[in-house]
């Protein structure tokens, strides 16, 4: 299984490969992981100035 994130034109890029031998815990951990709605912290000079909440 393959999963990839980001958006077209950004350099934000996640890669997760799962093979058939990856134990199922491991996989539903990064599954709920991915899904949490909780903001991540972030430093402002890591927020692409497009996506800045000061750029509303």
């Amino acid at each position: 299984m393959e999963h990839s994130g980001g958006r077209n034109g950004y350099s934000a890029r996640w890669h997760a490969t799962f093979s058939t031998r990856t134990p199922s815990h491991l996989i539903a951990a990064t599954a709920a992981a991915l899904a949490d709605p909780t903001p991540v912290p972030r430093y402002e000079a890591e927020i692409p100035s497009a996506t800045s909440p000061r750029s509303v």
